[in-house]
């Protein structure tokens, strides 16, 4: 007998699943600060003042524990993948053919979803900026800061304001390729999901061979990220509806991306001459294979429930308020000075300081911007009002 959809107006284990992706990609950010600043471009403008791991780097279990959850398998980068995949799996919850209007509905509410709250991201990080709290180039962020209201900036070849921004332009462009995928009539069709899932991952696959053969370093993330949300919109088709001919699909999309990705990762991110022996190909094959297998486990698991413990339930609600905004608590705490005072401390009470603050600072921004929008989106959509598909709204979609 096939389980029948959760009747509860969200899925609420997907909210849990969100929100122990937003701890892990914080935790992750704030290991990389205090112990390995070296690992990543966002940190690296601000080691000449801060260097936080000369100070706390004698904690060798903490520092052990953030290596372990770096080095091998990244697990913030599981959390964003996880994020992704979750979106393609709701993605039937924002548009679908059982709305009155589908693409107004679906412009509408995505728009007041994703963009205000990210433009208050960013008048926050102006204000940083203003106060020299964070790291940036003064001949080129104020042009740089008027181009990140587009959020389509690096397609410009203009950097991030903040590095977590990367995750939301690849979520704008999954939005504009539904739209016209559903507008061709495709998006509703399985077989059709499906090949565009392989065709993103064939364009990063030939991404890959680029970078092995010329040493360019193109991004690869794209064309992975947008294979796993539109395989994704198929595992939803079965794990939700119950649907076989997507199960069917999904399951050929699942080995092709398990078999792919191995020779993605190891030719796109490692040099020519160490293809086989190179340590950023191997910890992002782990990553990718071990957030693609999570998800499968905990949505299987999950299949024809709805349930969630409140603290996860919340703070899979404010998730996305959580990654815009804990980076900025990050480069406070460390111009603040209080970084500094807490260093009298092990790391991991300032670990939980950021968390609890980034989690106050999200739970307002979201009561105070997200959620007043997400309102707004259905004030400004009355034809859905009776409708039955938007009525039953998943988390986060």
């Amino acid at each position: 007998m096939i389980p029948q959809p959760a009747k509860h107006n969200r899925l609420l284990h997907l909210d849990v699943f969100r929100g122990l992706a937003a701890i892990a990609v914080v935790y992750a950010h704030l290991a990389e600060y205090v112990f390995f600043p070296h690992w990543s471009p966002d940190w690296q403008a601000s080691l000449h003042a801060a260097a936080p791991q000369l100070n706390w780097g004698h904690y060798q279990v903490e520092r052990w524990a953030a290596e372990i959850f770096r080095r091998w398998v990244d697990f913030g980068r599981v959390g964003v993948i996880m994020f992704f995949a979750l979106s393609g799996f709701v993605i039937h919850f924002s548009i679908s053919e059982r709305m009155k209007k589908p693409m107004a509905t679906f412009v509408v509410r995505r728009f007041l979803r994703v963009y205000p709250i990210y433009w208050v991201s960013l008048l926050m990080a102006l204000g940083l900026a203003a106060l020299g709290w964070m790291p940036l180039d003064p001949a080129t962020h104020w042009g740089q800061f008027l181009v990140n209201t587009t959020l389509v900036q690096e397609w410009f070849g203009v950097p991030n304001v903040l590095g977590v921004y990367w995750t939301l332009e690849i979520e704008v462009l999954f939005y504009v390729c539904c739209l016209v995928l559903f507008g061709t009539g495709l998006l509703q069709r399985p077989g059709w999901r499906l090949m565009t899932s392989l065709g993103f991952l064939g364009i990063a696959l030939v991404t890959a061979l680029i970078n092995w053969k010329t040493g360019r370093g193109l991004p690869l993330a794209p064309g992975l990220s947008l294979a796993i949300m539109f395989w994704s919109t198929l595992w939803q088709g079965w794990i939700i509806k119950g649907d076989r001919q997507c199960l069917a699909l999904s399951k050929i999309g699942l080995v092709f991306m398990l078999a792919l990705i191995p020779v993605i990762t190891l030719m796109g991110y490692n040099q020519a001459g160490d293809v086989l022996t190179g340590g950023e190909g191997w910890n992002r094959l782990s990553t990718y294979w071990t957030a693609i297998l999570l998800f499968v486990l905990l949505t299987l698991s999950f299949r024809g429930r709805s349930w969630g413990p409140k603290p996860l339930l919340w703070l899979g609600t404010i998730s996305y308020s959580v990654y815009l905004m804990h980076t900025m608590v990050i480069y406070a705490g460390e111009a603040t000075g209080v970084m500094q005072w807490m260093k009298q401390y092990p790391p991991t009470v300032y670990f939980l300081l950021v968390i609890a603050v980034s989690i106050g600072l999200g739970s307002l921004t979201w009561f105070l911007v997200e959620r007043s929008c997400t309102l707004l989106g259905r004030t400004w959509t009355p034809w859905e009002r009776k409708s039955k598909s938007s009525s039953s709204e998943a988390p986060g979609s």
